[in-house]
């Protein structure tokens, strides 16, 4: 019998030279450009594989808050909205840097020439104005290492100063994101079925692989400063030509 533990459904197959099948997929596939690449995360699901892609990320990013508190709120917004101005003038000059906004992990760019940012209260403190923004720098030059890139990011954060009384200051680490995550689909799974052919070929015997999951969309992890790893959450199980037919629990 032949288990795999999603949800209590089982499916009667019949074998009949069918060696990959389908389950229903859990989560949808993306749609728009540009994704943030989170950590490595624990549980059902995001388990690294056994084959998956190491590659670098197209994009490093470091959030940014800008706050203001002068007196009057119409004033802490203007500067805010000026220092964003001044910020992307500097941008502008700079090694392919961008401003973008972070949304539900996904990179929003922001119109340089119509920077309409969202103004909030401060969380922290009464009389303050605040904006959440990202610093977006490319990562195609693979002769720059990540610890340089930091550097490089804190060393242009600090040259900026705020307009009036606004501050520029970091938060948090910094984040990679990648471009269209699905391009890479086709080529996981090449992979994956050519390591689960050659294990069937080491058995030396009468021995099919039944895999599951290759309907599922791409995922990713972090593993580096500007490293990650992408995969499909596959599973297989390797059983004698001689079985007919097994249960499925998904």
């Amino acid at each position: 019998m032949l288990k795999f533990n999603r949800i209590s459904t089982k499916i009667f197959i019949t074998i009949i030279g069918l060696s990959v099948f389908f389950t229903p997929a859990i989560w949808a596939q993306d749609e728009l450009e540009e994704i943030v690449v989170t950590a490595s995360k624990r549980g059902k699901g995001h388990e690294l594989p056994g084959v998956f892609m190491s590659l670098r990320a197209d994009f490093i990013i470091q959030e940014i808050s800008i706050l203001s508190d002068s007196r009057e709120k119409a004033i802490r917004e203007n500067e805010i909205k000026d220092t964003v101005s001044k910020l992307i003038a500097q941008l502008e000059k700079s090694k392919g840097y961008s401003l973008v906004e972070i949304r539900d992990n996904l990179v929003i760019p922001i119109d340089i020439n119509n920077p309409n940012v969202r103004v909030s209260d401060g969380e922290n403190r009464k009389d303050t104005s605040q904006t959440y923004l990202s610093i977006r720098r490319p990562l195609a030059d693979k002769s720059v290492d990540g610890p340089a890139i930091i550097r490089e990011i804190d060393s242009f954060l600090t040259s900026i100063k705020g307009n009036g009384r606004a501050t520029i200051e970091r938060e948090g680490e910094s984040q990679l994101s990648i471009l269209q995550p699905s391009q890479y689909r086709l080529n996981l799974i090449q992979k994956i079925t050519t390591e689960i052919n050659l294990v069937v070929k080491s058995l030396n015997g009468d021995y099919r692989a039944y895999i599951n999951g290759l309907d599922k969309p791409v995922m990713w992890h972090r593993s580096g400063l500007t490293n990650m790893r992408l995969f499909i959450p596959y599973q297989f199980e390797i059983l004698p030509e001689s079985i007919s037919s097994f249960i499925v629990e998904y």
